[in-house]
């Protein structure tokens, strides 16, 4: 086999290892774990995952046998690049991106994927027309007493309504205004 070829089956091996875990002889894919799958299926499904999905690898009798072989039977492939064994785990590893975790000879399915808002590249917050309430209301800042709103209201049932976190600003202004006044004393 060519440097080339063995690339590109560390290429399609590493592919298949993202996406199948074996348990008692059986292959699931991670992403439908429930349903248990034979060798010749996992096979099948995964020639027509390379057509689909490497339209630029010649797809030849001797780099599908040597990938099948790697990825299936030999000890001897890097981990990255052979069916892992299912601890018969699904966990969420908010965070972790890898859909597969390992662990002393084990894999689990991490079900975490990265929410679509972390892509939305907003550096910063948007209050929309809330700002200018706030700002009037609240001459400080506004982002620390919005937390502070935000906060208040995760805390306390009161702040379901309007009446509620006017009642808590009204509060704050009137703790605000004395301890300025007892400061002003001294």
């Amino acid at each position: 086999m060519s440097k080339y070829e063995e690339q590109n089956r560390i290429k399609l091996s590493q592919a298949i290892a993202s996406w199948f875990v074996r348990r008692d002889g059986k292959y699931y894919e991670i992403d439908n774990y429930t349903t248990k799958l034979s060798l010749p299926d996992v096979q099948a499904i995964c020639f027509e995952r390379f057509v689909e999905d490497y339209p630029d690898i010649e797809l030849s009798r001797e780099l599908l046998t040597a990938t099948f072989k790697a990825t299936f039977t030999s000890l001897s492939t890097s981990p990255d690049q052979r069916v892992g064994t299912w601890n018969g785990k699904v966990v969420s590893e908010p965070g972790n991106t890898n859909r597969l975790v390992r662990h002393r000879g084990q894999v689990s399915i991490n079900t975490w994927t990265k929410p679509a808002y972390r892509n939305l590249g907003i550096n910063s917050a948007d209050y929309g027309a809330a700002e200018e309430f706030f700002t009037w209301i609240l001459p400080r800042e506004l982002s620390g007493d919005v937390c502070w709103i935000g906060w208040r209201g995760t805390s306390s049932m009161k702040m379901t309504s309007l009446l509620g976190l006017c009642s808590s600003i009204a509060r704050r202004k009137d703790q605000e205004n004395r301890s300025s006044r007892h400061c002003s004393r001294r």
